[in-house]
């Protein structure tokens, strides 16, 4: 008899010190800390941020995901959230593009400013500046993801300015085999390549891969039949190629992205001598914000 009451004390102190453990182990797992008003936990940080003062937010994890808040850009005093998304838990990233970063959620969710913010996201891959892209979502129920223009690639972040929240992700193309190196030659009958240099590099970055490859399929067919003004009527079906067609210049008017000629309803016209000497906004940097 003393025998089994030993026993059932032995087994009810292992099972009193097994829940000890394991609520230390949840409170350790779900624990914040406070700094300021700033609290962040493994996937999230929220920092108080002024309207009138503005401010930056940085991931406690990971210091080069960032949102940099202007003084004025906010209408009222508001906790701004960085949050990692698992992508399971989100649409599944467009046909032939990886991702590159963790999908991160800046957050109130809609959350508008007077002024665009500034945010970095911190990436890793070997891709060419070229195939890197930034992609949003609404939130983590919108269904369709889309290409944010405006984005630098740099030291393995991105840099681009926005007007409103979203989740934010850097994708890396797979399609590297259709860059303008390949796509230009194919098309030289109707538009020489140190023509079709200057603007396609822009379309490109403003398509996803399949969006791409349409367009490319569709000028193979107009230079097969030896109709040349048909390349202008592939531009012109294919929204993505103008998704970033337009920016500011320095002097704040508006000029066509890559200096490419335009023929009638803004797109490029095969019959037009394109200008050469037209200002390139170069490798990496595609103009104009989201």
């Amino acid at each position: 008899m003393k025998k089994l009451s030993a026993l059932s004390l032995g087994l009810t102190a292992s099972l009193l010190i097994a829940v000890a453990c394991s609520s230390t182990d949840d409170a350790a797992s779900t624990a914040t800390t406070a700094d300021g008003g700033v609290t962040s936990d493994a996937s999230t940080t929220s920092t108080p941020v002024s309207a009138a003062t503005g401010g930056t937010v940085a991931l406690a994890d990971s210091p080069n995901d960032t949102v940099t808040i202007p003084a004025g850009a906010l209408g009222s005093d508001t906790t701004i959230s960085i949050t990692k998304v698992d992508p399971a838990t989100i649409a599944a990233k467009p046909d032939q593009v990886d991702l590159a970063s963790t999908p991160l959620a800046f957050t109130p969710h809609g959350t508008t400013f007077t002024t665009p913010v500034t945010l970095t996201l911190s990436f890793t891959s070997t891709a060419a500046v070229g195939d890197l892209m930034v992609m949003r979502l609404d939130n983590e129920t919108d269904t369709t993801w889309e290409m944010v223009p405006g984005a630098t690639f740099e030291a393995s972040k991105a840099t681009l300015q926005v007007s409103h929240f979203s989740i934010y992700a850097v994708g890396t193309r797979t399609d590297s085999a259709s860059n303008c190196g390949v796509v230009c030659p194919s098309v030289a009958a109707c538009l020489p390549p140190e023509n079709c240099n200057q603007g396609c590099d822009d379309a490109r970055k403003g398509c996803f891969p399949s969006e791409w490859k349409h367009l490319m399929d569709c000028f193979a067919t107009a230079v097969a039949a030896q109709k040349c003004q048909d390349v202008d009527t592939c531009m012109k079906s294919e929204p993505c190629a103008q998704r970033d067609e337009q920016h500011e210049d320095h002097d704040g008017g508006m000029m066509n992205e890559g200096g490419m000629q335009m023929g009638e309803g803004g797109m490029p016209d095969a019959s037009m001598p394109q200008d050469a000497g037209s200002p390139d906004s170069g490798p990496g940097e595609v103009k104009g914000q989201q």
